[in-house]
């Protein structure tokens, strides 16, 4: 299996992933805006699931994103609007989750926590949507290798 990592930043080649998404969600000035927080009141019970029904999991707070395969890398890299692709080698064991990444979508929408709650153990225990795509979550050390630039008309 072939994994790449999906982002804005240049990297360079044997570059570790740092996880940044945790810190980010929960930065003070996004916790402002009502999108943002809604999207870290969200990620907030994802965790709560997580830490009840899957502990041995890691964690979408402190975790870094993948996708396998090169086509589903440029297909997400595009969709999220990021700028380069990195084939991605894992330098220590690991734990993996493998997810459908659409339940997060389903999870944006109004909805009550109960839902959220069902939704987060959808995500987390690997049942796909019907629109599936998957991620892969890791939260061991994970080093960038091969970088693909994406053009506008890819």
């Amino acid at each position: 299996m072939s994994y790449f990592h999906a982002t804005n930043k240049k990297m360079i080649n044997g570059e570790l992933i740092i996880p940044k998404y945790g810190r980010a969600i929960s930065h003070q000035q996004n916790l402002n805006n009502a999108h943002l927080r809604a999207q870290y009141n969200k990620e907030m019970i994802f965790e709560e699931v997580r830490k009840e029904s899957y502990s041995a999991m890691p964690s979408r707070l402190d975790s870094i994103y993948f996708v396998e395969g090169l086509e589903n890398a440029r297909k997400y890299a595009i969709e999220k609007g990021y700028k380069y692709i990195y084939s991605v080698t894992f330098l220590t064991s690991c734990r993996i989750l493998t997810a459908d990444m659409s339940w997060l979508d389903i999870s944006n929408k109004q909805l009550k926590k109960d839902d959220i709650v069902e939704i987060a153990h959808n995500y987390f225990s690997g049942k796909n949507s019907e629109n599936c795509f998957w991620e892969y979550l890791s939260n061991g050390k994970v080093s960038v290798h091969e970088k693909f630039e994406l053009q506008e008309s890819e």
